[in-house]
């Protein structure tokens, strides 16, 4: 009797430790040969879907998970990450209260989070790639539900800080989940509708180029790259 009684306590007390932790969890996969081109012609950006397999920037999967106030954040990719200077990595988890960049840039890694709205605070964290995988983590700064969560890997057609023009530059990028990539909206692709989904399988409608989408262009892309080299210079300054 006396082990019986010690058994309902003990699991109760477990319940009450596990209720009292707090977590979340997603996860978003993506189907495999859906990189699009990107290149400048005729004063604009024009998409259409890769005609050259790049599995080391074509992701499979994203995904989160927060647990005592710690973020996990992950980006598979069909083949390996890359340290390149042609080559970025970017995950995004973004919440009501604070917004958070992870990245992994010529075989540098970085994670940034602020606070939006009454002081800034900041916080940093660690990026790190094994394989097919990167994987991010940072303590975070408030709520631990996500607003948005997205990823984007992209290679460019030449070393991103010695572009000066444009007009010079081609690149390859994939979007999970595709609604946000910068064709979508449009809804037509390059004639064969075989863009990222909105479910991020794959399966749904490309863009034409001539409308805006979720995510920015190249220029953007460039600069949020430029950060995360500053956010590790400023870390290692410390």
């Amino acid at each position: 009797m006396k082990m019986w009684k010690c058994s309902i306590l003990f699991g109760a007390a477990m319940i009450l430790i596990l209720s009292s932790l707090t977590g979340s969890a997603a996860e978003l996969t993506d189907g495999t040969g859906d990189v699009y081109h990107h290149k400048w012609s005729q004063n604009q950006w024009t998409w259409t879907a890769s005609t050259v397999d790049k599995p080391n920037i074509d992701i499979t999967k994203v995904s989160y998970s927060v647990s005592d106030d710690t973020l996990t954040a992950t980006m598979e990719v069909n083949g390996e990450i890359e340290s390149s200077t042609k080559i970025a990595y970017f995950l995004y988890f973004n919440t009501t209260d604070a917004i958070y960049m992870l990245s992994y840039v010529n075989g540098q890694g970085a994670a940034l989070g602020m606070s939006i709205g009454g002081d800034i605070n900041m916080s940093y964290g660690e990026v790190i790639a094994t394989g097919n995988t990167m994987t991010a983590t940072i303590d975070l700064l408030g709520d631990d539900t996500a607003e948005d969560f997205w990823g984007v890997a992209a290679e460019y057609s030449a070393d991103y800080t010695t572009i000066e023009n444009t007009e010079e530059l081609e690149w390859w990028g994939d979007w999970v989940p595709g609604t946000y990539a910068p064709w979508y909206a449009s809804g037509n692709g390059d004639g064969d509708g075989t863009g990222d989904g909105g479910d991020g399988d794959g399966t749904g409608n490309g863009g034409d180029g001539d409308t805006d989408g979720g995510t920015p262009g190249f220029e953007t892309l460039a600069v949020i790259a430029a950060l995360a080299i500053a956010c590790i210079l400023l870390r290692r300054k410390k």
